[in-house]
């Protein structure tokens, strides 16, 4: 912002300064600070690790590895904190509900497989859709939503090849 602000008042009966009489004036000096009420988020990595591909055979999807998703140091005054989660670029949502998983990205060499992102209750994170943080509190503070991540077979057992497998999610937030 800049340091010194006027703000005039000026009567007239055109859009212009001329033949008008200034009646007011403000000035202002000093600096603004903008500051906007926020969270940090942390990227969020999750090895799910090597899984043999014989547990393909038995099941749909390989075990879960825990991770959290957290949301630190959010600022007072805050009415709503809500979060969604949304495919990367180059990765796609396929299914819906507890059938609904991310495709592969790019990078990836295994075939046959994507990835599921679900709550601690194991309940599917619902993808493109906005959800407030349950147990948020206008005090602030820091929050834990516990998660875990899997793979799962989206070919038949026969067709799914091993490799590397990868996918990202992005997540945007709100503060109301």
């Amino acid at each position: 912002f800049p340091s010194n602000i006027n703000v005039e008042a000026w009567a007239n009966t055109t859009a212009s300064t001329v033949g008008g009489g200034r009646y007011n004036i403000l000035n202002w000096s000093g600096t603004a600070d903008v500051t906007a009420a926020a969270c940090e988020t942390p990227d969020i990595k999750v090895n799910i690790g090597t899984i043999d591909r014989g547990i393909f055979i038995r099941s749909a999807t390989s075990p879960t590895k825990s991770f959290d998703f957290k949301i630190n140091n959010c600022g007072t005054g805050i009415a709503t904190v809500s979060y969604l989660f949304k495919p990367a670029p180059g990765v796609n949502i396929v299914g819906t509900g507890n059938n609904q998983y991310l495709t592969l990205d790019s990078s990836s060499t295994a075939k046959g497989l994507g990835i599921q992102v679900l709550y601690e209750n194991g309940n599917n994170v619902p993808f493109n859709t906005k959800t407030a943080l349950t147990g948020y509190n206008t005090a602030g503070g820091s929050y834990t939503i516990p998660m875990k991540a899997r793979y799962i077979r989206t070919r038949d057992v026969g067709d799914v090849e091993v490799g590397t497998a990868s996918s990202t999610a992005e997540f945007e937030m709100w503060y109301e």
